[in-house]
């Protein structure tokens, strides 16, 4: 899920949460909370530029903190993006910025901005134009937050007014299930969603990856979510003590031994009946577009001609003949062979008050 604002702000508060509130070992609460940042940084799109920031000026200090200071920086490795605490006094750090980017990033190995200092700048009073944040409502795409607690506000609400939540695939289902999940009760910055190749019926999907035509995908979706429990085995081998996984050879039974398992589902058929969006989409109540295609290998076009969809004045409903799965390309050169990325940016730019 992607929520696209002027400036993206991603905060790390639910990992400091987590290691207060459970009674774990600390090297344990460490892990989860690697864990969990990783996940904030896998948000981030690819070739990005991050600002770090800190939301509480007192924290910091703390030498069992200091690591928080560059959770970013996993987003150069993971995302190919450039983030402003990873380059600072020359000969400490191992990477170098290239020159048309110097003045972007930390070369003092100085404090990251306080959240009240860029508000003034974003406000347009009075600050010290020597600083490489002063243009950071244009020169970066991610505004990373450390240090904030349970209850943190929007830090710039004059600014970071409107949110589009955007899913592909399984993203989309989820995108999907929230906004069915808010009713009429979201939050006000949020704008509208879009979930482009949803899965939002788990259970037919998991039978259409089943079908021979799908082998492939079948084997390489299995592969994949063994992989990734292996690593959350090595890491936690108490929590998750998996046994049998070898004979695992679909998605469908991924889900029964696996995600059911420990995630507290009674099997996969309950894990699906409850976490499909198909449930939900009736009572979307804010602008939502659904762009999915005919010739999708394992999301049955079957799923959207439920009258939930249909009948909802809410839900703009494109069927394209072909694109497969999240595989939309035009014959058009540049950014417009991106033909879905495309549709979600025309939707949201017609809903934005901001390009008015």
């Amino acid at each position: 899920m992607v929520f696209a604002i002027r400036v993206r702000a991603r905060d790390v508060h639910h990992q400091l949460r987590l290691s207060r509130a459970q009674p774990l070992a600390a090297g344990v609460a460490e892990t989860l909370q690697i864990l969990g940042i990783a996940d904030s940084v896998r948000q981030i799109e690819r070739g990005s530029k991050v600002l770090v920031a800190y939301a509480d000026p007192d924290n910091g200090d703390n030498v069992r903190e200091l690591w928080l200071m560059h959770a970013a920086c996993l987003a150069i490795i993971e995302r190919s993006a450039l983030v402003t605490t990873a380059f600072t006094v020359l000969g400490k750090q191992v990477m170098h910025v290239r020159r048309n980017y110097r003045d972007r990033v930390d070369t003092v190995d100085g404090t990251p901005p306080m959240i009240n200092q860029l508000v003034r700048v974003a406000d347009h009073q009075e600050t010290d134009d020597t600083e490489y944040w002063k243009r950071w409502t244009a020169d970066y795409d991610y505004l990373y937050v450390l240090f904030t607690d349970a209850n943190y506000e929007n830090p710039d609400p004059a600014n970071l007014t409107e949110i589009f939540a955007v899913g592909f695939s399984m993203g989309g289902n989820l995108v999907l299930k929230m906004a069915g999940e808010l009713v009429d009760s979201p939050p006000s910055q949020i704008c509208g969603f879009v979930a482009v190749a949803p899965a939002l019926d788990l259970a037919a999907c998991a039978d259409a990856l089943g079908e021979p035509r799908n082998l492939i995908y079948q084997r390489h979706f299995v592969r994949g979510l063994k992989r990734r429990m292996r690593l959350k085995t090595g890491l936690f081998p108490h929590i998750f003590p998996v046994d049998g996984m070898r004979n695992i050879q679909s998605v469908r039974e991924f889900d029964e031994f696996i995600t059911a398992r420990f995630c507290g589902f009674a099997g996969a058929d309950d894990y699906y009946q409850r976490s499909s969006a198909l449930q939900l989409v009736g009572q979307i109540r804010k602008p939502c577009m659904i762009l999915t295609s005919l010739d999708d290998p394992f999301v049955p076009i079957s799923s959207f001609s439920n009258p939930a969809i249909r009948d909802n004045p809410c839900i703009e409903l494109i069927i394209t003949k072909h694109g497969g799965h999240c595989a939309f390309i035009s014959n058009e050169r540049g950014d417009a062979r991106f033909w879905a990325e495309n549709r979600v940016v025309d939707f949201c730019l017609k809903r934005s008050t901001l390009t008015h």
